[in-house]
């Protein structure tokens, strides 16, 4: 056994005889025990946030990926499919060099304050874990809503204040989504610490030649920078796909309703007609309206026609309906204006168009008065209600309706709803923003029954909205998905909440005295056109909405395929109950011969897109992009084949020009009922 000697006296090294095996091992390993090789090391701040960016800007990458769909579920997978989320990566990578950069110069203004340099680099640190974050949520958000969350989708919903959105948001917290952020985290904090000991391992410690890197990143930058232009083109992939989602979100704070052409295009005064006042009636159904004293709107929550049985759909969840068919008129190609709630509320009840704007009417302009239906009948001695089991206080909703003369509006908090909380995934929901949607019937029954004056009266359900709240068992329909399952079930339990309103209407002998009016709000999507719920986009899932009219004095089961929007309910409405329609409604008479075949709706959320459908044709220009859509809904309902290309450039002018006109009309009409509106008040 070779035996050690110390070389020097305190030296503490030692050297073996004869160049042993254990000499050369302590040689070794020696400088592991270095400070530079262990975990508590004592790199500059400026060369941990470095390390720290390395680390961040990986993570986003492996979230990019998983956005674009690829999978990490092996070793092989990884291997193959990360130099694509790679080069998918480059917004990301932009935001944290920027991010970097900027503390780079406050790291180097304190450079002689140590405390302050470590405070910058502690700041660095919680941006990273924030970017983090929001990265994971967002692949979470796209799915849903089809980009990156925005200030105008912040708006939408309330700023987050409302119950609705915060429970949107909870229906979506779990364990799984807690773990990896949870996991995230952890390697932002750990892998620079790893990045360090190898840098250290292979440098020795000797620091790196600022100039050197700066040409290194230079050169990586333009690389990058091609290699992803080209590689984005040949995958086809779009802007939302691959936005950074802070980014995105501050570029949307800058962005305005008017910042595009469409609303200062020049367009010819006489170049088409659009919605006029004051339309002479030119009427074709023969009816025997004088029957018909009280008027009930039953408004479907997030219901598009291709769901509903009598419009094709396979899973037999409107049965009720179906008894009513022989009763009614079904309006085959219906929609809403816009895919929100309470832009539907003002076009449902006031016939006009909503604002144009990612705002809304009823949060802003609360006090707008738009000679509603409520109005003209409470003229005529007509008792009016408002039903609704979610929550009226979303976006002010509860303050337009009373502007609009409603006499009795109740919502979620009623005594008759407070008992019937509702079940979601099982489970009882415990922070509800509505309830069963039998308690507005219950409501409704009530109210009916203290007065034998005409009424007006509007139901509007919310279990089928998300995040979809059924009442008892849950049935199986064997879809794929559990929210799409759910919300089956939710439409079945809303179905029968409308039996139930017919039941209760015959059994006070108000059946054949009634008009009853069913439509959808808008509609709801799930994973067409890679979107969830409601609000992003404007195809047939989103708008094409159920619109049926019934009566047993007045319809015999009759379809009717005209293009209809809401705007025309209350116009045809009054003219059904033979009184004079309002000069400032913009919608028509559905059985008039005067009919404009055409509906226009725009949605603002996440694109601008705007649209109209004419004929058998869906025109689409989404503003935002500058690209156009074109379907032919007879052989392509599901708009699967954009046929654009098919139609000259002259169509896709005229389309853009016709969308303008409706654009700019509709901007100077509102302008002038708010306007109008707050002299009222002042004067008042």
């Amino acid at each position: 056994m070779e035996v050690l000697k110390r070389t020097a006296p305190g030296s503490g090294r030692f050297q073996a005889k004869d160049h042993s095996f254990i000499h050369l091992t302590i040689e070794t390993i020696k400088p592991l025990n270095q400070p530079l090789f262990r975990l508590r090391h004592n790199a500059s701040p400026e060369v941990k946030v470095v390390y720290t960016a390395i680390s961040l800007f990986f993570i986003l990458v492996l979230v990019r990926g998983k956005i674009l769909h690829f999978e990490w579920d092996s070793a092989y997978l990884l291997i193959t499919y990360f130099p694509r989320a790679f080069l998918s990566g480059f917004y990301d990578f932009s935001f944290v060099l920027l991010l970097t950069l900027v503390f780079r110069i406050l790291l180097y203004v304190s450079r002689d304050k140590g405390r302050h340099k470590q405070f910058i680099f502690y700041l660095y640190v919680l941006a990273a874990l924030i970017t983090v974050i929001a990265a994971i949520l967002n692949e979470r958000t796209i799915r849903i809503i089809g980009s990156p969350f925005n200030y105008q989708w912040l708006y939408y919903s309330d700023f987050m204040g409302s119950r609705d959105s915060k429970n949107a948001v909870l229906s979506n917290v779990s364990w799984q989504l807690s773990s990896i952020i949870l996991i995230s985290c952890v390697l932002v904090l750990l892998l620079p610490r790893l990045l360090l000991l190898f840098h250290n391992y292979l440098t020795h410690g000797k620091p790196v030649r600022l100039k050197r890197a700066f040409v290194i990143l230079a050169i990586f930058s333009v690389s990058y920078s091609i290699s992803f232009s080209w590689y984005k083109n040949l995958r086809g992939w779009q802007y939302n796909q691959l936005a950074n989602p802070i980014t995105f979100f501050v570029e949307s704070v800058l962005k305005t309703d008017k910042s595009n052409l469409l609303f200062s295009m020049d367009v010819p005064g006489d170049f088409e007609d659009l919605p006029n006042t004051g339309i002479p009636v030119t009427r074709t159904l023969n009816s025997s309206s004088t029957k018909i004293r009280n008027v009930v709107f039953f408004v479907l929550e997030s219901v598009p026609a291709q769901y509903m049985d009598q419009y094709g759909g396979k899973f037999n969840v409107t049965p009720e309906i179906s008894k009513l068919r022989s009763n009614s008129m079904l309006f085959t190609n219906a929609y809403a204006h816009s895919p929100a709630t309470n832009n539907s509320m003002v076009s449902i009840l006031g016939s006009v168009y909503p604002w144009i704007s990612y705002k809304s009417i009823t949060k802003e302009y609360p006090q707008l008065k738009l000679n509603s239906i409520t109005s003209l009948l409470k003229e005529r001695k007509y008792r009016t209600a408002f039903y609704s089991s979610g929550d009226l206080k979303f976006q002010r909703a509860d303050e337009f309706l009373r502007h609009q003369g409603f006499d009795n509006i109740e919502d979620f908090s009623s005594k008759y709803c407070r008992e019937k909380q509702f079940i979601v995934k099982g489970k009882r929901w415990d922070n509800p923003d509505g309830s069963d949607d039998q308690c507005m019937v219950d409501a409704f029954s009530e109210w009916v029954d203290t007065d034998d004056q005409p009424f007006f009266a509007t139901l509007w359900n919310v279990q089928t909205h998300y995040p979809y709240f059924y009442s008892g068992n849950e049935k199986d329909y064997h879809v794929e998905s559990t929210d799409f399952n759910r919300y089956l079930n939710a439409l079945r339990h809303a179905d029968k909440t409308l039996g139930n309103l017919m039941a209760a209407l015959k059994t006070r002998g108000l059946e054949e005295s009634t008009l009853v009016v069913i439509v959808g709000d808008h509609g709801e999507a799930f994973g067409q056109h890679q979107q969830y719920t409601h609000a992003s986009k404007i195809y047939e899932e989103n708008l094409h909405v159920p619109l049926m009219f019934v009566n047993r004095n007045l319809f015999s089961g009759e379809t009717n395929d005209i293009i209809a929007g809401q705007i025309d309910i209350v116009p045809t409405v009054i003219s059904l109950l033979q009184l004079p329609r309002d000069e400032q409604w913009q919608g028509f008479d559905l059985f008039s011969a005067d009919k404009n075949k055409r509906a226009y709706f725009f949605a603002p959320w996440s694109d601008l897109l705007f649209g109209y459908r004419e004929d058998k044709f869906k025109f689409i220009y989404n503003a935002t992009k500058n690209i156009t859509e074109v379907y032919d809904l007879e052989k392509d309902p599901g708009e699967k084949v954009n046929i654009v290309s098919q139609f000259p450039g002259e169509y896709v002018d005229q389309g853009q020009k016709r969308l303008a006109k409706w654009i700019q009309y509709q901007d100077v009409f509102m302008k002038a009922s708010i306007k109008s509106s707050s002299s009222s008040l002042a004067k008042e």
